[in-house]
């Protein structure tokens, strides 16, 4: 399965993982870079790719 930016942001805020400035930074790039908003969370250092895909996980209760 595969989720849009615009799913994986609501994850991501819905959960309080990061501010929504840092958000915001990492949804700026990947537009500015037409990088995927994951790949641009994780070089922009905003969330470690095992934290993210821990929370894309449990948001799916798939086991991580």
């Amino acid at each position: 399965m595969t989720l849009s930016d615009e799913q994986l942001q609501k994850i991501i805020l819905d959960a309080h993982a990061v501010s929504e400035a840092e958000l915001e930074v990492a949804s700026e790039f990947a537009k500015s870079t037409g990088t995927p908003l994951y790949e641009s969370i994780l070089q922009k250092n905003i969330m470690t790719d095992g934290a993210l895909g821990k929370l894309i996980a449990e948001h799916l209760k798939l086991p991580f």
